[in-house]
């Protein structure tokens, strides 16, 4: 993920992703923590400083684990489409399947 500084007219060190493809990116207004939606099912965030990874979350095989119902939906459509924060501490991460 390549970013881009406005105010000098620069790139920045990019964002190394483990992610097969990102669905959405969202920035937290509060701490500038940066989260990326992948294709996979899985979330990953970074700390924009530094552009290094502070959380991996597999979020398909973790609503696999809460429900049977959820289980065959993964399989199905394991792409996490949306990723919002709604606060400093609450994000909001949006599936394929609903």
């Amino acid at each position: 993920v390549f970013r881009l500084n406005l105010f000098r007219g620069e790139f920045l060190s990019p964002i190394a992703t483990a992610l097969k493809g990102v669905n959405s990116i969202a920035e937290n207004s509060t701490h500038g923590l940066i989260a990326l939606a992948g294709e996979d099912g899985n979330l990953e965030c970074y700390d924009p400083r530094n552009a290094k990874r502070v959380a991996y979350l597999r979020v398909a095989e973790s609503l696999a684990r809460v429900n049977t119902r959820a289980a065959n939906e993964v399989k199905e459509a394991r792409a996490l489409t949306a990723v919002q924060f709604g606060s400093a501490l609450s994000m909001g991460v949006g599936t394929a399947s609903g």
